[in-house]
């Protein structure tokens, strides 16, 4: 991909990207269950990378030409602009990408260590023995807390001071060393609410998050995006964590007694699904609860399913595929149709699948040979 390809690709991408996440944000408003607006996110994350992924393996079309009209001397003063400006933006994304990326990887690190070195709840003390068998003892969980068939572990560590979960081949239920001293009953809520963070494959929808937070580290846009879907996800966790109004009560009393603890204490895990997140965030959550248990939760008056909502961010993403700014002033005028990318037209020829994978002839497709005709033209008139 040259610095013309790059430029027009990012800004295209740029401009798909906000159409999905303000479509999805809309869609959200007629979507009435939490769980269902945590998958209508996950869809719109998928349709992000689904769209990078056209954008440098297929071609696009070309509904029209901006500068055809154009003369030859605007064209070479543009593509010397073009050609700077893509490569400097190029290097710049890159660095950017790479930065994020190794963030990424780097937390993953810290918690992988860090789960190594926490203890296991029932083996950590007599106190944290007996918490653990009342919660193995949970009517509500029958068979043990499982997740797809493996038994989730429960760690304890002083070196945190909110829950979190976490799951990359086994899920993980981290408590601070200072929950033992809770009731059991209050603890229960809040592993209703990593439960369910496990259940509805959270960790996943995070690693979705984090790939585009990666990939467009530089669109606004995303970083609202996430914040709306971290809200959302620990939105239909509390949901889940409750089934009365005086769970409901309790289960704030102990909300807030984590976030005053919090408060007094540095925690120094990177972020996760942590059980807090901000004071902000927080204070969203325990709004919603109250609505929640005084039943004055806001109601749409026009309410779709979660598997329509998706069908319409799907289709939808189909469409601001086929949409394309022309950046690239080096665009053969003669087609509709960009050529084929070179890594994924090699790999169809070797199919035995022939496609364009050149721009169709053009006098204007070229630097080079638009610099030359242009000194002759001068010479000529000389």
């Amino acid at each position: 991909m040259n610095s013309f390809h790059f430029l027009e690709t990012g800004s295209t991408l740029f401009v798909q990207a906000s159409l999905v996440i303000l479509l999805t944000s809309g869609l959200i408003r007629f979507v009435g269950k939490e769980s269902w607006r945590c998958s209508l996110w996950t869809t719109a994350y998928g349709a992000i990378l689904l769209l990078a992924g056209l954008a440098v393996a297929t071609p696009h079309p070309r509904w029209f030409h901006p500068w055809k009209s154009f003369s030859t001397e605007s064209l070479i003063t543009l593509a010397e602009v073009e050609q700077r400006g893509g490569n400097m933006l190029l290097v710049v994304w890159l660095i950017g990408c790479c930065g994020t990326s190794g963030l990424i990887l780097f937390r993953h690190h810290l918690i992988n260590r860090f789960l190594n070195r926490c203890q296991e709840l029932n083996q950590h003390s007599e106190a944290g023995a007996e918490l653990f068998h009342r919660l193995m003892d949970a009517k509500e969980e029958p068979i043990g807390y499982q997740i797809k068939g493996r038994s989730v572990r429960f760690l304890v560590s002083s070196e945190v001071s909110t829950p979190f979960c976490w799951q990359f081949h086994s899920p993980y239920i981290v408590l601070p060393e200072y929950l033992i001293g809770f009731d059991p009953e209050s603890v229960k809520f809040i592993v209703r609410h990593e439960l369910e963070h496990l259940r509805t494959g959270h960790p996943l929808q995070l690693f979705l998050q984090r790939l585009v937070e990666a990939l467009l580290w530089f669109h606004p846009l995303v970083w609202w995006a996430s914040h709306q879907s971290n809200l959302h996800r620990e939105f239909a966790c509390d949901e889940a964590a409750v089934q009365s109004k005086s769970e409901i009560v309790e289960y704030l009393r102990t909300l807030l007694t984590i976030v005053e603890y919090n408060s007094t204490q540095k925690d120094n895990l990177p972020s996760v699904l942590s059980f807090s997140r901000g004071k902000q965030a927080i204070a969203r959550r325990a709004e919603r609860l109250v609505a929640l248990a005084s039943k004055t939760m806001p109601s749409t008056k026009l309410e779709i399913s979660c598997p329509a909502a998706m069908m319409t961010l799907m289709f939808s993403t189909v469409l601001f595929s086929t949409l394309w700014i022309p950046l690239n002033v080096l665009a053969s005028p003669r087609s509709n149709w960009s050529p084929w990318p070179i890594w994924s037209a090699g790999i169809l020829h070797n199919l035995g699948l022939p496609v364009r994978d050149f721009e169709v002839f053009s006098q204007r497709t070229e630097l080079d040979e638009m610099r030359a005709h242009l000194s002759q033209q001068k010479g000529t008139r000389k």
